[in-house]
């Protein structure tokens, strides 16, 4: 039989961190993993806002708008054709072109205007921010 001296003593505990010494490297780890997911998604949404329009959105937003066009010209001449029932047709159709002038040249001069001051009790609308992404160069 052998003696049981030989068999290896058990070690006291090594000198090492202790339950509470563990809060700072895992805070530490903690930080740093949010630092780097946080910086992750920061590129993903830079990507995002900076990437072009996926070409079928922007046929389909070019086709909205030439069918819009379209139904814009066919109620100018609906009008003319009503307006004709009391005119000659020709008469008709120049009347609704001067109208037509009248309000291009109308919404061209508001344009130019600066928008009035708010009253004294209503807020200032918000400011237009020509860089939707909210700042230059991102």
């Amino acid at each position: 039989m052998t003696e049981k001296s030989t068999y290896p003593k058990p070690r006291e505990r090594e000198a090492g961190p202790q339950s509470g010494d563990l809060t700072e490297p895992m805070a530490r780890i903690v930080r740093e993993e949010i630092h780097t997911e946080l910086r992750v998604a920061r590129d993903e949404l830079r990507r995002e806002l900076t990437r072009p329009p996926h070409p079928r959105t922007a046929r389909l937003y070019t086709g909205a708008g030439v069918t819009a066009l379209y139904a814009g010209g066919a109620a100018v001449a609906l009008l003319v054709l009503l307006l004709a029932m009391a005119v000659p047709a020709w008469a008709a159709a120049l009347i609704m072109t001067a109208l037509l002038v009248i309000a291009a040249v109308a919404l061209r001069e508001a344009a130019k205007r600066p928008s009035p001051a708010p009253h004294a009790g209503q807020p200032a609308p918000p400011a237009m921010d020509p860089d939707p992404r909210g700042r230059e160069g991102g």
